[in-house]
Order: structure tokens, then C-alpha cells, then sequence
């Protein structure tokens, strides 16, 4: 299962090495930030599942309308040993101007 995840911003303050208000080093921020997210996501979602549990109900928005009902029980036991992969798509408007790369 891929769990994708889009996210929209905007940059209001940046403390950091990069020039932000070149394009390029303005992707590999958001770029960054995705990769943190989806290793931070993973983590929490691999420690959901060895502790047998679904809090953010995953199962109820993967299963239906497309398969029969399960009962909880049954679900935690496919979520238990699901693998997920996390994809993030994150959008960022700065504040400041963005020189274009040409």
C-alpha cells in the first residue's frame, strides 16, 4: 500500500544555509522536507503496526466501498504485516521572490 500525502505552504520564515530565493536550492528544501517526512511517517506507521494499532484508520479508508466488511480484528492482523510505502508532495509559495531558472 502507498499512502500519498500532499501538502501546501508557504515560506513566511527560514533559518538555514541555503538562499532560498534561488529556485533550485529552493528544491532542494522542499526535497528535504520530503524526505524527512516520509522517513518520520514510516517510523510512526511501523510502530503503529507492531503495536496493533490503526489510529489514523487506515483500514477504513483503504477498504471501502471496495471490499466486504472485516471485523477489527481481522484488519489488524493485514495491518500488522502490510508494508507501506510514503509518498509526499509537498508545494511551497515563498514570500520572498524566487529567481527563475531559465
Amino acid at each position: 500500500m502507498t499512502l500519498y500525502v500532499g501538502l501546501n505552504g508557504r515560506i513566511e520564515e527560514y533559518q538555514g544555509d541555503k538562499k532560498i530565493q534561488s529556485e533550485e536550492q529552493l528544491e532542494d528544501v522542499i526535497d528535504e522536507m520530503e524526505i524527512y517526512l516520509e522517513e518520520q511517517t514510516s517510523d510512526l506507521l511501523i510502530r503503529m503496526q507492531r503495536l496493533k494499532v490503526d489510529p489514523l484508520e487506515v483500514g477504513t479508508h483503504s477498504l471501502k466501498p471496495f471490499s466486504k466488511e472485516i471485523t477489527e480484528e481481522q484488519w489488524l492482523k493485514y495491518w500488522r504485516n502490510m508494508k507501506i510505502n510514503v509518498d509526499y508532495d509537498i508545494k511551497i509559495q515563498p514570500l520572498i521572490y524566487v529567481e527563475r531558472l531559465m
